[in-house]
């Protein structure tokens, strides 16, 4: 009888034990270290949507050769190259980047024009040892038409 009871007590104490029903913590990804170095275009897509209509594929561009690129550096600087350089410094936190380009004159033929300095912030969709993918997204008001503008890029080492 006291090996039944103690049998009994043991399968209860086995049974009663709480399983833990929440998976194990996903490491957050380290986009900080991830991103540095040079990354070369490979398909750019630009989406826009009006008053919350149907998103308009504007449009996509791929085929491009190894001189459109941004470069990224662990001190927080970097350029791209897209048509012409344009130089930046940029801060990352969670995979929110946010870009900081200072003022920068263009020589023309015939003169020069001056950019102003201009933010602007994406989303680092995801980044691997080899690819990336930013979100680029902007919304203007204007009157009552509200637009919002997606550009994906994705990029290669």
């Amino acid at each position: 009888m006291n090996r039944f009871i103690l049998i009994l007590l043991l399968a209860t104490v086995l049974l009663s034990c709480k399983k833990s029903s929440s998976p194990a913590p996903t490491p957050k990804k380290d986009y900080k270290s991830l991103i540095i170095g040079k990354w070369y275009y490979t398909l750019d897509t630009l989406k826009e949507n009006t008053n919350g209509g149907a998103f308009k594929i504007l449009s996509t561009l791929s085929g491009y050769d190894r001189t459109f690129y941004s470069q990224f550096n662990s001190d927080g600087t970097g350029v791209e190259f897209y048509n012409g350089s344009s130089p930046f410094t940029y801060s990352i936190s969670g995979n929110v980047i946010t870009y900081n380009f200072p003022a920068q004159t263009i020589a023309l033929p015939g003169g020069s024009v001056t950019d102003p300095a201009f933010t602007k912030t994406a989303t680092i969709r995801s980044v691997t040892a080899d690819q990336l993918s930013i979100l680029y997204y902007d919304t203007t008001v204007v009157g009552n038409t509200t637009t919002v503008d997606y550009e994906a890029v994705y990029y290669s080492k």
